[in-house]
């Protein structure tokens, strides 16, 4: 037993000690391995940023248009107000300034050559727009309209800026048409949800790609800029043509699904090692792509050298490991006396104050889970001596409101034996002995509306004693809903609100008003009061009380128990709802599911 198990922690410990040792071997090659790949994709990204900062700027022409109009909203007035007239003519003066203007807004974009034309159409004239080329331009005899129909199609998509290639003819007999990239982006007013019109841009793309084929030193890299709208390349320099895009294997929208900005693309090529930054100006994303083993030849040697170097440490930790197996069984075997004495309930010895190896950090954590089930057993003993408190707690609440329903049985017959008949004083006890009896009777939550209709005007009773000549109280129910079932004590703490919050504090004769409806299953109880009422800010914070459920004071404490066991007997969607005005009085209305 003790040779097999020395030899499973020999096998064990093999590969720790190995660790070390592999880390070391690795660790030359790794360092230069990992500044080489830092270094070169430093490189292409710097290139790449080197890129797209050429042709962002060549491209800004639309956002600083864009920009120029948005923060001149005089300059768009004008251009509106004469668009809408032009058809009547313009005027010399208004011709002299929408020439102003037009030459503000052109001024860069004539000198840009990768530029073929820009338009600005607002929605006000059907008939003109601003054109690079021509200025104030006429639909009906202007060579290039189709951008407007595509514009018509976007106007209630979700998008302010999208791509798309198109063909330009200048001349009706043109052999060789121009294509352009055309960006569109809307123009919109301030605060208006709905576009006043859009910018134009028609971009030489075989210019842009020349461009790039001048910009990239490498000739082996792919370089091309892709639209994230509408997955697809809009410009690439020749080499892309020629290699990446001519495989089969080739997804641009695997590139831009990848949130990496360099990461190796497998083709049936190989792996391509890819870099892509997205353009400060358009939704766009600029790729570089070389192939991987041309551009990681250097660190491909160092990994080979690397291999030769992790075989000769490899013959050397064996040997390490066999030396340490045998050190440390003699520590296995003392975490096994431990956790034999732990498991009998046997006292520990007393460990060092800190971890120092693997071994020690075991030893720490046996006795940490010998202390810790320790403390759960004297937590687990008193949660089961406060179990057994407040059952007892529990069987004396029971039995204190019996004694307090036998006394008043008692209070009654020496009334009685006193007076020698009944009397006032021995129908208020009845009628609180009733209403005692009724709310203690815990056989069941659930009561008929007519002996919640019964109790209630047991208590109005006993009140009317109280404030005698203060107030009447008038029922309006019929005899159908007698038999509904209802949660007990929901009348009483309306009409006792009724009472203390709007008869008591007035001066002179009150009226409550309770009403019942069955309408299409729903019984709609309301309680109608004449008293003082409530102010609106009174008002408020009883709302939001009984909306929130947070209970500030004692206050209405009736009305907020009622709201709270009704949402939870019926569901959120039912409860109590109060309308109130000073002076003039307070009607309280619920609304519940009927039940038979």
């Amino acid at each position: 037993m003790k040779k097999k198990f020395f030899m499973k922690n020999l096998l064990f410990f093999i590969v720790p000690v190995l660790i070390p040792v592999l880390i070391l071997g690795l660790y030359v090659s790794y360092i230069m391995d990992n500044h080489v790949v830092t270094e070169i994709n430093a490189r292409n990204t710097y290139e790449l940023i080197s890129y797209a900062s050429t042709i962002d700027s060549l491209m800004g022409e639309l956002e600083r248009l864009h920009t120029s109009l948005s923060t001149n909203p005089a300059m768009i007035l004008s251009l509106k107000k004469m668009l809408s007239e032009s058809k009547y003519g313009l005027s010399a003066e208004d011709y002299k300034t929408l020439n102003a203007i037009i030459d503000l807004l052109y001024a860069s974009s004539n000198s840009n050559p990768y530029i073929e034309s820009l338009y600005v159409y607002f929605n006000v004239s059907s008939d003109y727009f601003i054109s690079s080329t021509n200025r104030l331009s006429d639909f009906n005899y202007f060579y290039d309209t189709d951008w407007y129909n595509i514009y018509q199609s976007y106007y209630d998509v979700p998008v302010n800026v999208w791509t798309e290639y198109r063909t330009i003819n200048r001349y009706k007999v043109e052999k060789f048409p121009t294509r352009v990239l055309t960006i569109y982006r809307k123009i919109f007013s301030s605060g208006k949800k709905e576009p006043d019109g859009v910018l134009v841009l028609n971009v030489k793309a075989n210019e842009v790609n020349k461009l790039l084929n001048s910009l990239s030193i490498n000739p082996e890299k792919n370089i091309f800029v892709l639209d994230l709208q509408e997955p697809m390349v809009i410009f690439n320099n020749n080499r892309f043509t020629e290699d990446l895009a001519g495989l089969a294997s080739f997804n641009s929208k695997d590139i831009l699904d990848t949130n990496e900005a360099v990461f190796n693309y497998e083709t049936d090529e190989g792996y391509y090692t890819i870099n892509k930054i997205a353009s400060s100006v358009y939704n766009w994303e600029y790729v570089s792509a070389i192939p991987y083993n041309t551009l990681y030849r250097v660190p491909l040697m160092l990994k080979r050298f690397t291999v030769f170097l992790i075989s000769t440490a490899i013959l050397i930790s064996l040997a390490i490991a066999y030396y340490f197996a045998n050190k440390n069984y003699e520590d296995i075997k003392n975490i096994l006396n431990i956790i034999e004495r732990a498991s009998q309930g046997e006292n520990l010895d007393r460990l060092p104050a800190a971890a120092n190896d693997v071994y020690s950090y075991i030893l720490h954590n046996i006795v940490k889970t010998f202390l810790e089930n320790d403390y759960l057993q004297v937590q687990l003993s008193e949660r089961k001596y406060h179990m057994r408190t407040l059952e007892l707690l529990a069987l004396q609440s029971q039995l204190n409101p019996h004694f307090l329903f036998n006394t008043i049985e008692t209070i009654y017959w020496k009334v009685m034996a006193l007076s020698g008949k009944p009397n006032e004083a021995t129908q208020m006890i009845e009628n609180i002995s009733d209403i005692l009896h009724y709310s203690l009777d815990s056989d069941d939550e659930m009561a008929t509306l007519s002996k919640e209709i019964g109790i209630t005007k047991s208590y109005l009773d006993i009140q009317s004693v109280r404030y005698k000549n203060q107030f009447n109280t008038v029922w309006d129910y019929s005899p159908e809903i007698k038999n509904i079932r209802v949660v007990k004590l929901l009348l009483q703490p309306l009409v006792e609100n009724s009472i203390y919050h709007g008869i008591k504090p007035k001066d002179g004769y009150s009226l409550i008003r309770v009403k019942i409806r069955l309408i299409e299953g729903i019984v709609i109880i309301t309680v109608t009061d004449t008293g003082i009422g409530m102010s609106r800010q009174h008002l408020s914070k009883v709302k939001d009380m009984l909306k929130t459920g947070e209970q500030e004071s004692s206050e209405h404490i009736g009305l907020y128990n009622t709201n709270k066991r009704i949402k939870l007997t019926y569901g959120e969607q039912y409860g109590l709802h109060i309308r109130s005005k000073k002076n003039l009085g307070t009607a309280i209305i619920i609304s519940i599911p009927a039940m038979q």
